[in-house]
């Protein structure tokens, strides 16, 4: 009772809130305050008992999807596979790959377990690097360890997660942080001053989002001469962090950046400590493998195909989960003395695109139109192949029509203004980059504007 009284009164004093009208606000704090003390304990305990606790969790999502999905039912008996032989991680190597295809080609009904009440289902698309749709199904039973994995490394650098924020992303990531001074993407030095403004009067010295969207950012603030603006540490996901923004951000604010890997099936996987030296690997919800071109595990330091298996998901399991990245564990253990793995990823490449005016459009801002139209497209691309031209390349699907695709080019053109011109043509496919990865947006005009360096060195 000590710690709720402590709770309420702590909520209060950040929020304003009325205890009596926000139990339910106050039970997730107190929550989240417990799973992330639970976490603070776990991060130094000895690998083997991390993986004894994981495995016994691993168990249990063995037999709860051979018993619940009609999916994992038919993967069990075509493989040959007895649930109850899978006991050890190292058993899932006989189990086979799950993909992306294998849950695009299902109903809800096959790949939902069917014991879950709806109450806990919360359902999301994403395009994905590898440039296939996927709508996939997550578990709010693990909301609160979702949103620990989250803080961890927030609280590694020593930032509070109430602290004001800065967010510049697409509008559907606002409120997903308290005290988020949310900033929208598209058109940054038009609206720079105003930007300026409310970041000062925020007075917040945190930045989070896509690396290249805050990149823009904070070089125009300081082209624009708003000196007096500083951040302390910047929180990166989803696309490639180049050494050259990582060193601007420390040499131009002393920021210290620290890089996350995470998907929208996922959740966060990974991120970076204080040492910057790769990623640890969230050990207590994920399992990791990876694997070679034979798919036969590889040793640590070689690089592979990342296969996940994720224990926070009874909803849609994600057993054996080929996410479609590249990248290798790190052999030795950490400085820092976490007893977690870390791993390197190989991240999205991606550009923004450059208005004729001047004006940068964010992709993911198009990206949340197009993505609407995968009924119909099997996968589509944006190439700007001129200065006030975009080319919009789309593969068909079963559904396609000439309708729809003059609707979608048209929701393109009013996203980015009536100075771009969009074409359009239907191809019969469009290749991934030699590294397996799915480059939506290109735009070599974009990339003119800065130093070659800072954008080309990925880390």
């Amino acid at each position: 009772m000590e710690l709720l009284s402590k709770l309420v009164q702590k909520l209060v004093q950040l929020h304003g809130y009325d205890a009596k009208g926000n139990l339910a606000r106050i039970s997730y704090q107190l929550a989240l305050d417990l799973e992330e003390e639970r976490l603070q304990k776990t991060q130094y305990l000895a690998y083997k008992k991390i993986k004894f606790r994981r495995e016994a969790a691993l168990s249990d999502l063995i037999a709860h999807s051979f018993a619940e999905v009609i999916l994992y039912q038919e993967i069990f008996t075509q493989s040959g596979i007895n649930p109850k032989e899978i006991k050890k991680e190292e058993d899932l190597i006989r189990f086979p790959l799950v993909t992306k295809r294998m849950f695009l080609e299902r109903t809800p009904t096959e790949i939902i377990a069917k014991n879950i009440s709806g109450r806990r289902i919360v359902q999301g698309i994403t395009s994905g690097s590898t440039g296939e749709p996927f709508r996939h199904f997550k578990d709010k039973k693990f909301s609160v360890t979702q949103r620990a994995n989250l803080y961890r490394p927030w609280r590694w650098a020593g930032v509070e997660p109430t602290s004001p924020i800065v967010h510049c992303s697409a509008p559907h990531a606002v409120n997903k942080t308290p005290n988020t001074v949310f900033l929208h993407p598209h058109f940054i030095k038009e609206k720079i001053a105003e930007y300026a403004e409310k970041i000062k009067s925020s007075g917040a010295k945190i930045i989070r989002g896509y690396p290249l969207t805050n990149f823009e950012l904070v070089w125009n603030l300081k082209k624009t001469g708003y000196n007096d603006i500083k951040f302390t540490h910047a929180f990166f996901v989803g696309h490639a962090l180049s050494l050259g923004i990582r060193e601007f951000f420390k040499e131009e604010f002393n920021c210290e950046t620290y890089l996350y890997y995470a998907s929208e099936e996922t959740g966060v996987l990974a991120a970076e400590c204080e040492r910057h030296d790769g990623m640890h690997i969230y050990e207590e919800s994920f399992i990791i493998e990876i694997l070679g071109w034979r798919g036969r595990p590889v040793p640590d330091g070689t690089r592979g195909k990342i296969v996940i298996t994720s224990l926070l998901n009874e909803v849609m399991p994600l057993i054996r989960y080929d996410i479609g990245d590249i990248g290798m564990i790190i052999p030795e253990q950490c400085r820092c003395r976490r007893t977690s793995r870390r791993i390197i990823v190989e991240g999205r490449k991606e550009d923004m695109l450059l208005r004729s005016d001047g004006q940068s459009i964010y992709p993911g801002i198009v990206r949340d139109i197009l993505d609407e139209y995968f009924y119909a497209f099997e996968r589509y691309q944006v190439i700007q192949t001129a200065k006030d031209m975009l080319l919009l390349r789309v593969v068909p699907a079963e559904k396609f029509s000439q309708e729809n695709l003059r609707k979608a080019r048209n929701e393109f053109q009013e996203c980015v203004g009536n100075s771009m011109k969009i074409i359009y043509e239907v191809v019969d496919e469009i290749p991934p980059l030699p590294s397996g990865k799915f480059r939506y947006f290109v735009s070599p005009y974009w990339r003119e504007q800065y130093p070659k360096e800072i954008l080309e060195s990925e880390i």
